[in-house]
């Protein structure tokens, strides 16, 4: 939500919402697009959320014990919405939720090592994957490594790498034991399921496959495709099923709650997550009412109609106008991109050259100018 993420036309500070309106300083109405960055699901000022909330807080927003009915009511429904879902455990933010999921994986396994595909947190253990980590100490970056979203072969060089660095470790240790040299070390692999591209086929199964073979638990993320492909997470349209899953945003509709779910052998060591908010009151009431919106259908169902008239409005009219820009990702979360081919400059990512088609970049005085008309005409985007 930095300033910098935003054009100069977009408002300083927003005060208000309605449904799908928000107010900022200065009494402008905007549609905000954005959703609070995918936290409002059902809209602002939902009568049902609130007034739930409303009548806890008279009630009291924490207790010296927990609220065993509320934390089991809610736990109940994310059972009966998550496939994996056997067992739960709340945090209050998304990147709770993934810390909480790599120290229950590397418990449950007595490993260390994690191998990431996508965007997993702010945390350390994934911040150590990035090029540029300030404030996190080199030595973790032997602890997790990145792979490729529907590229196999790249997760498998990433298994290789971290049994090298198992049997090396094991070697400075002077020896390994025999059964470590079967398998390399890996914790867990932990993935958003999709975020722009659909997976390729086969690609989500052979991610569960090598997980099962090499005896590391698989963990999806679904802060993002949580409660918006579908009320049960992406694992309920593709039909893999991991060992456990992350849910926020969504699921409360903009009070802070998140979960970390999964199978109950597993989640036996979810005890080791402990915080004194993690199961307030105002957040499982919220996601009470949430939920069992969810559960009466619809929501999700909605965002896909929705997303679908965008993607294929915007591209219909960029390519009357002959606009470079287009309208990629899937249904339930549309992406503007203005692009401009590159033809006298490199490219790269994550240090490798990009070559081909795949040749584009950010055209961003475009996309600044673009947001900042759209501003002006009332949608935050």
């Amino acid at each position: 939500k930095g300033r910098g993420r935003f054009p100069g036309a977009y408002p300083r500070s927003l005060q208000h919402g309605v449904g799908p309106w928000v107010w900022d300083d200065q009494s402008r109405r905007y549609i905000d697009w954005i959703c609070a960055l995918g936290a409002i699901s059902l809209g602002y000022n939902d009568l049902s959320v609130d007034e739930a909330v409303r009548g806890q807080v008279f009630r009291g927003p924490i207790f010296s014990l927990s609220n065993v009915e509320l934390e089991e009511r809610v736990a109940q429904r994310l059972v009966d919405l998550i496939p994996c879902a056997e067992s739960v455990r709340f945090v209050k933010t998304g990147s709770e939720a993934t810390e909480a999921a790599i120290r229950v994986a590397r418990a449950y396994t007595g490993r260390d090592i994690v191998l990431t595909c996508g965007y997993h947190s702010w945390h350390s253990w994934y911040a150590a994957t990035r090029a540029e980590h300030p404030g996190v100490p080199d030595a973790l970056t032997l602890l997790a490594q990145s792979f490729q979203y529907n590229d196999l072969v790249s997760l498998d060089l990433a298994i290789v790498r971290a049994s090298e660095e198992c049997e090396i470790r094991g070697a400075k240790r002077g020896g390994i034991q025999p059964s470590l040299r079967w398998h390399p070390g890996v914790a867990a692999i932990i993935i958003e399921p999709t975020l722009i591209e659909p997976p390729a086929p086969g690609f989500l199964e052979g991610v569960r496959e090598r997980a099962s073979r090499i005896g590391a638990v698989l963990i999806f993320d679904e802060m993002v495709t949580g409660f918006r492909w579908h009320a049960g997470g992406y694992q309920a349209l593709c039909g893999v099923m991991p060992d456990l899953a992350t849910f926020g945003k969504g699921m409360s509709n903009g009070y802070p709650q998140a979960a970390l779910v999964g199978r109950s052998d597993i989640m036996r060591y979810a005890m080791l997550v402990s915080g004194t908010f993690g199961g307030d009151c105002i957040g499982l009431t919220a996601a009470d009412a949430t939920l069992a919106r969810y559960q009466q259908g619809g929501v999700c169902e909605h965002m896909w109609r929705l997303g679908a008239r965008i993607i294929d409005g915007y591209n219909a009219l960029a390519e009357k106008h002959g606009a470079p820009t287009r309208a990629v990702g899937q249904a339930p979360h549309p992406v503007l991109r203005w692009d401009e081919e590159i033809t006298d400059r490199e490219v790269t990512s994550g240090g490798v050259l990009i070559e081909g088609p795949a040749r584009f970049a950010t055209n961003r005085h475009r996309a600044s100018l673009f947001f900042q008309e759209t501003v002006k005409r009332g949608h935050l985007l």
